[in-house]
């Protein structure tokens, strides 16, 4: 069993912070221990026990899906971090983000690694001006071509030999503004994180990231 700590600001007079049990699901989980915030001090208080001297962050992001009669809001509302066994999943106004949010995204020093990150990088930074830093994508680790990436799933299953991960649509496609998110979203949006972290971790990568382009130009 592992804790996955919510802590949900309504308002400054009405703060709660309500933790809860999950299941550790087998072969798909491992040890990951979640913290759910929406706090920016939360946020502070994750990057400086557990980021400070990594070498490796996991790095995804969530926006809320284009649905068919739903106003559009597209804005990145939930930012999620992962070192070794650790995972943050904040949700909020990211543009409002704690300067320890900026600091760490944007230290190339420490290598952001996730699936299609370039894509999700380019979205935070146009919706809050966010600017990350040292990217590799683990879709090429494997890729046979640039137009045949890999997918979480699979890197999953060969690397990390975790034959139960699953990739849900319907979870996707859910609403991310909802506060607070459900145990569903928050453990779906957590283990992509982490697995992005075991599987830079578990290949022992080095990537040289020093040529990257800054994002307006990736933009571009």
């Amino acid at each position: 069993m592992r804790s996955i700590v919510l802590a949900s600001l309504v308002a400054s007079t009405n703060a709660l912070t309500h933790t809860f049990d999950v299941p550790a699901v087998p072969n798909t989980f491992g040890a990951m221990q979640v913290t759910y915030t929406t706090e920016a001090n939360c946020m502070e208080d994750w990057i400086a026990a557990h980021c400070v001297g990594a070498t490796c962050v996991g790095f995804d992001t969530e926006s809320p899906a284009v649905v068919p009669g739903r106003k559009a809001d597209f804005a990145t509302c939930v930012l999620q971090l992962a070192v070794g066994d650790e995972v943050l999943v904040a949700q909020g106004s990211l543009d409002a983000a704690p300067p320890a949010v900026a600091d760490l995204l944007g230290d190339a020093s420490i290598v952001k690694v996730g699936v299609s990150i370039d894509d999700d990088a380019i979205e935070l930074y146009r919706d809050t001006g966010l600017a990350v830093r040292g990217r590799f994508d683990l879709g090429g680790v494997g890729a046979v071509s640039a137009q045949r990436r890999v997918g979480l799933a699979t890197l999953a299953k060969t690397v990390l030999g975790l034959e139960e991960f699953w990739k849900s649509k319907k979870l996707a496609m859910s609403n991310w503004t909802r506060r607070p998110l459900s145990e569903k979203q928050v453990l779906y949006a957590a283990r992509d994180a982490w697995v992005g972290a075991a599987v830079f971790a578990k290949l022992a990568l080095e990537p040289d990231v020093a040529d990257e382009l800054d994002l307006p130009e990736l933009e571009d």
